[in-house]
């Protein structure tokens, strides 16, 4: 997004107030920027994911080895295609259907048209959830908390990277601080590990976690975006 659209888009949030048109608006941009994706790559690639679900986080392919995995905001590539050894991949998304659409061959992923903030499983299903680049997209991002923590098993991993402390877009509309995020994580679960992490100009935000510039909490102005990673276990 070019700076002259930020504070366009950002008036925009603020006019709609996250109603339904704000939703569809949203939703609209999000499937138009896959669509893009999808002709310039024909076949959208997915096996840089598998290094941000295990090395970033200290684990490895074999952790997940039987168990039920669920990815919140998945996305249309199949981002646990990796996680060949688990029992089950399932992926959510407000866009799921429409995904389909984009993808050209078959997916050992699940994925499950529905929000974050009221997801079809029942309490406990899953042993790990993961949100990446994602919770800042969702229309509720404390409701979708709450949610994640209800699915999840008591002592299951929640990983969750996130674009923090930014202006408001159509795509990104909630404006995440870093600190309350902190708070609403630690109601349902312990952390293992967190940073926050500098964001690169081009806001590439899984390349960001890559470089891993740690930044000061007490320095971040208002609208100056950073990168907010943790692992989580959820209480019992």
């Amino acid at each position: 997004m070019s700076a002259a659209t930020a504070p366009f888009e950002a008036l925009a949030v603020r006019l709609l107030g996250g109603g339904a048109l704000q939703t569809r608006l949203k939703e609209w941009k999000e499937f138009r920027y896959w669509k893009k994706k999808q002709t310039e790559e024909v076949e959208l690639r997915n096996t840089h994911y598998a290094w941000f679900y295990t090395e970033c986080f200290g684990l490895e392919p074999k952790d997940y080895a039987g168990r039920r995995l669920l990815d919140v905001g998945c996305g249309p590539r199949g981002s646990l295609e990796w996680a060949t050894a688990a029992r089950e991949t399932v992926g959510v998304d407000p866009l799921a259907d429409r995904y389909r659409s984009l993808q050209v061959r078959d997916r050992r992923m699940t994925m499950v048209n529905a929000y974050a903030e009221a997801m079809p499983f029942t309490n406990g299903y899953f042993d790990d959830a993961f949100c990446f680049n994602a919770l800042d997209h969702t229309g509720d991002f404390r409701k979708a908390l709450v949610e994640i923590a209800r699915v999840l098993k008591p002592g299951g991993r929640f990983l969750l990277i996130t674009e923090v402390n930014h202006e408001p877009t159509l795509a990104e509309p909630n404006c995440i601080l870093p600190d309350e995020l902190a708070k609403l994580i630690e109601c349902r679960f312990d952390f293992v590990s967190r940073k926050l992490a500098r964001i690169r100009d081009d806001h590439n935000v899984y390349q960001s976690v890559r470089d891993g510039i740690a930044v000061d909490p007490a320095s971040l102005m208002p609208n100056s975006p950073a990168i907010f990673a943790a692992r989580c276990a959820k209480r019992a």
